[in-house]
């Protein structure tokens, strides 16, 4: 049962080592839009914080799966993240109320938030351009039939790993990572527009209104 998990961990650990050794210029430019007050992590930390990056970028793309591609779910590794309690505040809690795990209930908001902006385009009778790299995103406003976005969930797991590191956001608590993972991003001015998906807070109203002050 732990073959699995120890493989991950073990994969999650020597990747870790190979970025902390990476000495290249970050990608990704640093703008009012999408960072906030720099956090210092300790040098003794930093290894920890980004194997728990790796770790909880994987639970949830796996938890992802489990309601939109069930057949790249994987039941045993879902059930030993939640086993072994690898997040903070209560996460992997079970809700008797709505009978999921509150973790779940994160993604299944973000899913819903999702396709209500696909909607939203769709409405408008423009075009979306799904992306998987941010490299890959054009201007917002390059062309008014058609739209460049990416969902970070649906890029490559180092990208996300790199993407959440280079924010410079504390990374340290998973509710932030959790916020990072869980968003939209698109590209406007050289500077990349984040939208966070996976709070309840952010209502259909709350996304049309983003994107129609940057339309």
């Amino acid at each position: 049962m732990f073959k699995i998990y120890n493989k991950i961990l073990t994969q999650a650990k020597i990747f870790a080592h190979n970025l902390m050794n990476d000495t290249r210029e970050k990608r990704y430019p640093k703008t009012e839009s999408m960072f906030e007050e720099e956090v210092f992590i300790k040098p003794d930390e930093l290894k920890q914080v980004r194997i728990n990056i790796l770790l909880y970028i994987k639970q949830c793309k796996n938890t992802f799966y489990k309601y939109t591609q069930k057949e790249k779910f994987n039941e045993e590794l879902y059930n030993k993240f939640i086993d072994e309690d690898h997040f903070d505040g209560g996460d992997t809690g079970f809700d008797d109320e709505d009978n999921v795990r509150i973790f779940d209930k994160y993604i299944l908001d973000y899913i819903k938030s999702r396709n209500e902006i696909i909607t939203f385009f769709q409405c408008k009778n423009i075009s979306i351009n799904l992306k998987y790299h941010l490299n890959d995103l054009r201007d917002f406003r390059s062309s008014e039939q058609e739209k460049d976005i990416l969902f970070v969930m649906d890029m490559p797991e180092k990208e996300i790993f790199e993407y959440c590191y280079d924010m410079k956001k504390n990374i340290k608590d998973c509710n932030v990572t959790k916020g990072i993972i869980l968003s939209m991003v698109f590209k406007m001015n050289n500077e990349y527009v984040n939208i966070k998906l996976n709070s309840s807070k952010n209502t259909e109203h709350h996304h049309r209104m983003i994107l129609e002050s940057c339309l």
